[in-house]
């Protein structure tokens, strides 16, 4: 998918519209985003099946406060671009704290990418 996105981006977009090109820079941050928290592995499903649901919620409130943040200090200035670098770093910020309530609740390491875990 990411090098699909990468490669024939444009052209995906293009299908909505001549306007959605101008979005394929939004698009790879988005997808960069998707890869990190993929690579995080299923730390809230962890949290969620084990009872930790009510720690997911406070991670779920401090992301939507880190985005929100976030969009109003980029989007005006960037745009589009700067709307898609926010939600990626909320995004990534709430996967790495639920990975870090996973460690620290559960004594469990999911992987981070490839390697030991």
């Amino acid at each position: 998918m990411c090098i699909r996105d990468r490669l024939f981006g444009g052209q995906i977009l293009s299908i909505f519209g001549p306007e959605f090109v101008a979005g394929r820079s939004a698009l790879g941050v988005l997808t960069l985003a998707l890869v990190v928290s993929g690579a995080v592995g299923p730390v809230m499903r962890i949290l969620s099946v084990t009872g930790y649901q009510d720690q997911c919620v406070v991670v779920f409130v401090l992301t939507a406060l880190i985005a929100v943040g976030l969009i109003a200090v980029l989007v005006p200035r960037f745009g589009v671009t700067g709307a898609a670098w926010a939600a990626s770093a909320a995004m990534i910020a709430g996967s790495l704290m639920m990975r870090g309530l996973v460690v620290k609740l559960l004594d469990l390491r999911p992987r981070l990418l490839i390697g030991r875990g």
